[in-house]
Parts: structure tokens; C-alpha cells; sequence
């Protein structure tokens, strides 16, 4: 898919517009990533193998790559990495550096990744085992006078104080590109860059060389602005309160970092940023109930929607605050968007996550076989989110994987249904996503999203059920007038609301230096 440094040549006007080399990448791989966001912006790499040109590959400096680079080039590799170069022939081996037969004893890729960066690579599936369950009740401490403590702290802290530093709180993660984390990382360049904050990470997971790398080289491909931002680790099952520095502002991500947040001493003000209603990650149980019981802490809520800010003062009788979530306008957007050629089939775009609970894929897959079987080839089915590949559903549906966050949107642009299906207090990104790219979408009937999801207004709303789902995709894919006035509503929400995250977040500094402003 891409071609070396060594030798190139790119017009000067393609290569500005693919932002350059990254040099985030110090020595290798800079090339590749060239070459592949060349690709995404829908050229071709052309290799000229008529002319033969010897490279003295690293004759001058060594071959010894800067364990920086691996784990950078990881994040711009990994859809490539995890899907298959399209260029490479499946029957030859990825593990030679010559053309050889793929076997059956040659390292897998994510054996080989998992060599390379120190760190189990594998598919994700929620597990709610009693394993978990023991050890977080074992980290979340909290007795009954932590939140007054908190409490306490904050009457001791009256009107507003300029927020110089911050802690983020953050909980291991897989992708910094994708959900909430890819949020708090959103906010934090946002205090950087539009208010000088230093921004410092306390990633709750057990401090080693592979980790420093992994969390760091993930931060700055995120955000760039993040690149040089401390980074300490600490053990959820031995952590001192004592090893966190002094901030203006504490922050807790989630709801397993809450409690480590509210133990620390030396925050002037402690915050809780919410993003979901997380006990419903959870069956009834010991996690929900910790999960739960982190709302009651004392925390200042710092919540993504109003309804969550409700939900946070009215049940749980916590002071908060709220922003409204936005688009990257540089990915999800619809210009470009091709128009439906007549008679082609609707083009159907589903969130498959199989073995992530509170995606419902269970009830989608059912749904699918339902809508395949009633409109056979006059619908195209496309799935996208794991690699964990839709079992049984080879002949209903084209799995993606999981694709690059820069793909998504294009991705977007070419479906004429998109389907997002959450059943928690919060609709998730993909709606507002989907109806920036000019997709009719369909979503559960859920009272939580009706801030933004209205039904055969903006969406079709549909019964959480599995024949109810494939009746209301059937019949908006039957019906080209609806889907474009559903498009069209959509579109022009996003515009009005949705569209600009520096718009959307110029409250939080404010609220973060005073979250109990006087009338």
C-alpha cells in the first residue's frame, strides 16, 4: 500500500495536503504513513519496477530503530496491521523479509505485535467474571466520610481560581481514537491550546517501560499537543494518594478512576467527567453497585449531554455542569457525499461490536438475516467496529473490522442507513456521526437520546426488538423520500448544534475554575 522514503516523488501540492511527514516518527516509518494517508485521501501508490535503484538500507546510521518509532508507527499501522495489506498476497508469510509460503508455524500478527510492543494484543470481549468483581472491590475504597471530605474541601475553596494544571484520572485503554477516552484527550488539548494548562495523566495501570511507550506514543497520535504532557502510572491495588502531584483540578474518566480522584489530597477541586450512565455496563451486582456508588462521592459532575447532568443532580443529588458533544468536521461531514445511483442497491451500515454487551449485537444480527431475507439483493449490509468477525454472517453482511479513525467518515459518506444501537443513558457518537455524512439513521427507541434523536423527524426510532428493528430498516430502505428528508433534518441539527467541539467546549475552563458560580 505504500512505498520507502528512499526513493519517491509526490507532486508538492498532494504532499501538503497530506500534512507532510509526520514527524512524530523520528526516523522510520514516516514513509509509510505518507503513503498511507495518500490512500485514504484517495490516491495510488505507484511502484516503478522497471527501474532498478540499489538502497543501502541504514548503511549510515546503524539498523537499530528508535523504540519510539515502533510503538508510533503502531498507531498509524494498526487497521493495516489487524485487516491485511490489500496488495500482499494472503498465501505469503508476513514474518520473512523475502517472498515465502505462509505456514502454519510462522507467528500470527497479533503474536508478532504482542512481541513487539510488551503487550497482549487481542480482540476484546466484556467479561463480567467474578475475577474483576474481587479486585475492584478491593481497589474502590470509599467509606462513608470520603464524600464528606470532598465535600469539605470544596466549601473551603470559594469563588473562582485561574486552573494553572490538571489531573486526569484515565483508566487503561485499548485506542485513543475511539469513545470517551479520545474526549477527555479532546478536552485536555483544548485547555492547552486555548488556555495554557498543563495537562498531566495519571493512568491507573502498573508502571513498566512498555506501558510508558504504549500510553505515550497513543496520547501525542491523538493529539499532538499532548505529546510532551507528564504521564505517571500507578497500581489500582497499591495506590498512594500521596505520589499524585498537586493540581488546581482533579479529574476522574471513569467510574473505577473516581475513587482514586476523591482520595487524593492536594487538589484544590475535585471534577467527574461522565459520559455515560456507567453502572449500565453492568449487570446487577458488585460492578454496578461500585459503579454506582461513584456518584456519590462528592465529585463536581462535568457531563457530556444534559440529560447526564440530570441524572447526576437529580438522582444522586451531585452539583454539575454540562457541554454538548460534537463532530470532527475534518472527518464526518458530507461533503462529497456521492449521490444513490438508480436502481444500486441501499447501502446499510451497522455498528458490529460482537461480545461488547451494550451493543446489542445479538439482537442486530437477527435483525439483519431478517431485512437480508425480505430485500435480498436490493440491500447491501456493511459492518464495522472489532475485529471479532459477526458469527454466521458471512452471507448477510461485509465486515470491515475495525477501521482507522480517518476512514470512518468516508466510510459514512457511501451508506444510505446508518443503524446505532445503544441501550445506556447516553446515544453514543455514531448518530451525531452518521447524520454529519448525510445517512438516514435508525436508533432504538431510548428516552435518554431524545435530545437529539426524534422519531421520523431527524431518525426512525425503532422497538428493541429484533423484528421490530428489521421492519423499521426494511421499510426505510423501501422508501428514497424518507431517508432524504430524515438526511436532510439531520444534517442541519449537526450544522446548529453539533459541529464545532471548540464552540462546544468553551464552557469548561470556566466551570473548571469556578463550578459554583453566584447568581
Amino acid at each position: 500500500m505504500a512505498v520507502t522514503g528512499a526513493c519517491l516523488a509526490v507532486r508538492r501540492c498532494v504532499f501538503e495536503e497530506l500534512g507532510g511527514f509526520d514527524e512524530r516518527l523520528v526516523l522510520c516509518g514516516s514513509d509509510v504513513v505518507l503513503g498511507l494517508r495518500a490512500r485514504q485521501a484517495g490516491y495510488r501508490n505507484v511502484v516503478s519496477a522497471a527501474t532498478p535503484i540499489a538502497h543501502a538500507e541504514s548503511a549510515t546510521r546503524g539498523d537499530r530503530v528508535p523504540d519510539g518509532d515502533v510503538f508510533a508507527s503502531y498507531w498509524a499501522y494498526q487497521r493495516w496491521l489487524m485487516g491485511g495489506d490489500p496488495y500482499f498476497s494472503p498465501n505469503l508469510s508476513t514474518a520473512s523479509c523475502e517472498p515465502e509460503v505462509r505456514c502454519e508455524e510462522h507467528p500470527s500478527v497479533l503474536g508478532g505485535l504482542a512481541e513487539m510492543l510488551g503487550r497482549p494484543m487481542e480482540v476484546f470481549y466484556q467479561r463480567n467474571d467474578a475475577g474483576e468483581a474481587h479486585a475492584l472491590a478491593f481497589a474502590s475504597r470509599a467509606d462513608r466520610g470520603l464524600a464528606e471530605a470532598v465535600r469539605r474541601g470544596h466549601r473551603a475553596v470559594r469563588g473562582r481560581r485561574e486552573v494553572e494544571t490538571v489531573n486526569w484520572f484515565v483508566p487503561e485503554f485499548q485506542n485513543p481514537f475511539y469513545g470517551g477516552i479520545h474526549t477527555v484527550f479532546r478536552i485536555a488539548d483544548h485547555l492547552a491550546l486555548n488556555h495554557g494548562v498543563q495537562n498531566r495523566f495519571m493512568v491507573m495501570s502498573g508502571p513498566s517501560d512498555h506501558d510508558e511507550r504504549w500510553y505515550r506514543s497513543g496520547i501525542a497520535a491523538a493529539f499532538e499537543s499532548l505529546a510532551d504532557s507528564p504521564i505517571a502510572y500507578h497500581d489500582s491495588f497499591a495506590f498512594d494518594p500521596g505520589d499524585v502531584p498537586p493540581a488546581d483540578a482533579a479529574i476522574a474518566t471513569m467510574w473505577t478512576t473516581a475513587y482514586f480522584a476523591a482520595r487524593t489530597p492536594g487538589q484544590t477541586r475535585r471534577f467527574y467527567l461522565i459520559q455515560d450512565f456507567e453502572p449500565m455496563f453492568y449487570p446487577a451486582g458488585t460492578l454496578y453497585a461500585l459503579a454506582e456508588h461513584s456518584y456519590r462521592l462528592g465529585l463536581y459532575g462535568l457531563c457530556n449531554t444534559g440529560h447526564l447532568a440530570d441524572v447526576y443532580r437529580d438522582r444522586y443529588g451531585g452539583g454539575a455542569w454540562h457541554f454538548w458533544p460534537a463532530v470532527d468536521d475534518s472527518v464526518f461531514h458530507a461533503r462529497g457525499r456521492p449521490e444513490p445511483e438508480p436502481d444500486s442497491p441501499v447501502t446499510v451500515f451497522v455498528y458490529s461490536r460482537p461480545g461488547h454487551l451494550r451493543n446489542c449485537w445479538e439482537l442486530a444480527a437477527r435483525a439483519l438475516r431478517l431485512v437480508k431475507d425480505e430485500l435480498a439483493d436490493d440491500v447491501r449490509i456493511v459492518t464495522a467496529g472489532s475485529w471479532a468477525f459477526p458469527e454466521h454472517m458471512d452471507s448477510v453482511v461485509t465486515h470491515m473490522g475495525q477501521l482507522d479513525y480517518r476512514e470512518t467518515g468516508p466510510l459514512y459518506r457511501t451508506c444510505d442507513i446508518g443503524v446505532a444501537l445503544t441501550t445506556s443513558e447516553h446515544p453514543s457518537y455514531l448518530p451525531l456521526e452518521l447524520m454529519a455524512c448525510g445517512a438516514a439513521v435508525v436508533a432504538f427507541e431510548n428516552p435518554a437520546g431524545d435530545w437529539l434523536l426524534r422519531h421520523d423527524d431527524n431518525c426512525m426510532q425503532a422497538p428493541q426488538t429484533a423484528d421490530g428493528l428489521a421492519a423499521e430498516i426494511a421499510a426505510l430502505a423501501r422508501d428514497p423520500d424518507r431517508r432524504r428528508r430524515l438526511a436532510q433534518r439531520g444534517l442541519a441539527d449537526i450544522a446548529a448544534r453539533h459541529a464545532d467541539w471548540g464552540q462546544n467546549l468553551a464552557g469548561v475552563y470556566r466551570h473548571l475554575c469556578d463550578p459554583e458560580p453566584r447568581p
